[in-house]
């Protein structure tokens, strides 16, 4: 296995990534984006593009005959996450992160680009050049991405939700601010995040996929309405590309000079999220393969792998900003994932190509 060959395949696919992030940018320097744009964008992508998109490829996903298949997904995206929540709040005094960041930070280590950056990436591993060329599993690289979203949507709008409330009610604490919330309780914080428009989607998707005929009648090019389907597709995916933006918008709104974040600080944060959960990932996915969890299905596997090994998620920025706190932190936290991101992402899929 070429490491030139893999190294490609991830930066072809993080390509489009960057190129979006960078239009964002652009706009913000033309002072066609400013704040106000940014908080109306990431609101409508949490209460509508979002919830849309995730209806619409997660009824393209799954049906009756391989909703079991799938279960390494559902239960291997619930345990890397559960793992890594309880790895950061061990780690947390390692990072020495200020009190009101600190739910945050374990909200950036646990929750990554499980969408945008596996879906851009597969087209590159998967591609003739890729190390997955002509293998059969890659035509369903997507579904398997979207079962992964689907675990993944319905947590980070409950559990990251109610860990940025906290941090809010701990940030407006310490600025004496009428702002703060009336709820820091977790529980029920993460009852109203199930409650919100992208896990009652996901849930919905899951259900829609799974009714008789409904494939027929919607998803396939030569349904009856798959002009319809079609349509509200490409409407749920301009949130993806829009939110997208924002993340080059809000770095771009940064103040060079001013300083946020202690540099040992996010230096460690990277390192930690780069390498160290990475390579857990991988021993991880390593080990269920040798169990059988797999089967030989290696495109499932790696799925799973690169989805949690991607950078952050751009959801836990948006949910600062819905909450009009630490977003500047958190897109400085951004920065330096996605800058590191083709170089680990690159090294460990190598790693996973030699062991798996």
């Amino acid at each position: 296995m070429d490491i030139l060959q893999i190294f490609r395949s991830c930066v072809t696919g993080m390509i489009p990534v960057t190129i979006i992030t960078i239009s964002g940018a652009y706009l913000t320097w033309a002072k066609v984006f400013e704040k106000k744009s940014n908080e109306v964008i990431s609101k409508s992508s949490a209460r509508f593009f979002f919830p849309l998109f995730i209806v619409i490829a997660m009824s393209k996903a799954v049906d009756t005959s391989t909703i079991v298949s799938l279960w390494p997904l559902f239960v291997g995206q619930v345990l890397l996450i559960f793992i890594t929540i309880g790895l950061g709040f061990l780690m947390l005094p390692i990072f020495k992160v200020p009190k009101e960041f600190k739910y945050t930070t374990i909200s950036i280590l646990a929750f990554s680009n499980v969408g945008n950056v596996p879906l851009l990436v597969m087209k590159g591993i998967c591609a003739s050049y890729g190390p997955f060329a002509g293998d059969d599993y890659c035509d369903n690289s997507v579904g398997y991405i979207s079962i992964v979203c689907f675990v993944f949507n319905i947590m980070i709008w409950s559990i990251c939700t109610a860990f940025v409330r906290i941090d809010s009610s701990e940030r407006a604490k310490n600025e004496n601010s009428e702002n703060n919330p009336n709820s820091t309780d977790l529980k029920k914080l993460i009852i109203n995040g199930l409650l919100s428009p992208v896990p009652i989607a996901s849930v919905l998707g899951l259900l829609i996929g799974l009714l008789p005929g409904y494939k027929w009648l919607f998803v396939y090019k030569s349904s009856p309405l798959y002009a319809f389907f079609d349509t509200l597709s490409v409407i749920g995916y301009v949130g993806i590309v829009a939110s997208q933006m924002v993340v080059g918008s809000n770095l771009m709104m940064i103040e060079r000079k001013e300083k946020f974040l202690d540099t040992h600080f996010l230096w460690t944060l990277t390192f930690t999220k780069s390498v160290v959960l990475s390579g857990i990932y991988l021993f991880i996915v390593w080990g269920f393969w040798e169990i059988g969890v797999f089967g030989d299905n290696k495109v499932m596997a790696y799925v799973l792998f690169i989805a949690q090994t991607s950078p952050v998620s751009v959801t836990v920025m948006i949910v600062c900003q819905l909450f009009n706190t630490n977003l500047k932190e958190c897109c400085i936290t951004t920065l330096w994932q996605y800058i590191a991101a083709p170089v680990y992402m690159t090294l460990y899929s190598y790693a996973f190509f030699l062991i798996i």
